[in-house]
């Protein structure tokens, strides 16, 4: 059906035959896979990478080079995570649903065992535990950001011919909004504007945008939404809710240095109104002075 009409059937992944491939083990997957949560190992082959779950070999994921888009490394550094994500130019499939998006992590809050396999009691005496404790997290967090940005980094170098790089959020950038339901931060990165700590996961190409209009701008009001429209049409607009009206300098910041136009108002406006109208006859659209009709408040 029209469900799947762009899930595209990939070529076919060609293992590494003559050594080892690169491998980044115990590694979880979102979207998880059926049944238990078991963490697989992700392996770099000749033209694509594999997630094997070490249930069973039904149990995997291909994705090829030539089906990478964007490439992120998020370090866990203010996260409970440390994530490597995929995302993808045509969707997969995941079981019976599709996603264009595919994730690796590791979580970064570590419960400690005893050498007989048992957990440690939390109980700390004194401070020169505690002061020790956060060293030895800070510790293991660093270190799998430097595990994870490398394995990033390997999987760029084996695609580099697809043009794949290694995409990071800019920290300072970073905006609380409601893309969804949930709160989370936003950041911007070098090519897109990203939610990749929990489902479902918001990746914007910033290329890919047409106009950004800011809506509840207007005096005493603690927080505004951002809705943006793509240069396909026919791809629904993205709204983020809810910013806080303290991040709006920002936001505008980083609009106009990704050389995204855009405009404000104090309205809510019935987007799906405005989409019909311009798909109908996008010509008298922009004859009639496109969307500079959102800046001047007209009706």
């Amino acid at each position: 059906g029209s469900h799947m009409e762009d899930v595209v059937e990939q070529d076919k992944l060609i293992e590494i035959r003559n050594r080892r491939p690169a491998v980044l083990d115990n590694v979880y997957i979102r979207p998880a896979l059926e049944g238990k949560r078991v963490p697989g190992k992700v392996e770099i082959h000749q033209n694509g990478i594999r997630y094997q779950s070490p249930l069973s070999t039904t149990q995997r994921v291909d994705v090829l080079f030539s089906n990478i888009r964007h490439l992120f490394f998020q370090p866990c550094q203010n996260e409970m995570i440390v994530i490597i994500h995929l995302h993808l130019k045509d969707p997969i499939l995941f079981g019976k649903k599709k996603t264009k998006d595919v994730q690796f992590y590791r979580e970064a809050i570590d419960i400690q065992f005893d050498e007989t396999g048992n957990r440690k009691r939390k109980y700390r005496y004194g401070d020169e535990d505690e002061f020790e404790a956060e060293q030895e997290e800070r510790r293991r967090k660093a270190e799998l950001d430097r595990l994870f940005k490398s394995f990033a980094e390997k999987i760029a170098e084996a695609g580099r011919n697809e043009g794949i790089e290694v995409d990071m959020p800019i920290r300072d950038l970073g905006f609380n909004g409601v893309p969804n339901r949930s709160n989370v931060v936003i950041y911007p990165t070098t090519e897109c504007l990203i939610q990749i700590t929990e489902p479902p996961f918001l990746v914007i190409t910033l290329e890919d945008v047409e106009w950004a209009h800011l809506e509840r701008v207007q005096f005493g009001l603690k927080n505004f939404d951002l809705v943006f429209v793509f240069k396909d049409f026919t791809r629904p607009v993205v709204h983020i809710n809810t910013i806080p009206v303290e991040s709006l300098e920002d936001v505008k910041e980083f609009l106009d240095s990704s050389d995204i136009p855009f405009s404000e108002g104090p309205l809510n406006l019935n987007w799906s109104v405005i989409m019909k109208t311009v798909t109908a006859n996008p010509h008298q659209f922009f004859l009639d002075g496109g969307w500079g009709f959102l800046q001047n408040d007209s009706d």
